[in-house]
């Protein structure tokens, strides 16, 4: 069932520019899903899935590192 709502000529106008092709359903549907909280249900879908090699644990020693410098200068 269709519902009639009143908008503001910019929002309209801003509506129209995303529109192109697609309806305004379309539009203020993806819109709305971007709006959603973030689960991390992705997250925990892929957690453990990569195995822990040489370069990941020099990535992590240079994180760890950074993340020191930046709590010891901000803190």
């Amino acid at each position: 069932m269709a519902k009639t709502i009143m908008i503001g000529n910019d929002v309209y106008k801003e509506l129209k520019e995303r529109k192109g092709e697609k309806s305004f359903t379309d539009v203020i549907r993806s819109m709305l899903e971007k709006e959603k909280p973030k689960t991390g249900k992705g997250l925990r879908q892929a957690f453990g899935i990569l195995k822990e090699d040489d370069e990941w644990k020099d990535i992590k020693k240079k994180l760890d590192r950074g993340w020191k410098e930046w709590t010891d200068r901000y803190s």
